[in-house]
């Protein structure tokens, strides 16, 4: 029972680390394009892309919730 309990708590902790990665990523990638649509004066597109990656934050902390819930249990 421990050992399934460390492996899921194992999994649940690799799979938000490459989530986290995914986000940081986008978020780097956010930081460049509102720097070149601030030139271009478009701001829409970003807008967009922020939606979709707070989006993907809300999503990994309920999924990190839910998952660590499960090894608790």
């Amino acid at each position: 029972a421990i050992e399934a309990a460390s492996a899921r708590l194992c999994h649940a902790r690799d799979h938000a680390a490459r989530e986290l990665e995914a986000v940081l990523t986008g978020l780097v990638s956010l930081r460049i394009q509102l720097g070149l649509f601030a030139l271009a004066g478009e701001s829409e597109p970003v807008r967009e892309r922020l939606v979709e990656l707070e989006a993907r934050v809300a999503a990994l902390a309920e999924l990190s919730s839910i998952e660590l819930a499960q090894v608790h249990a």
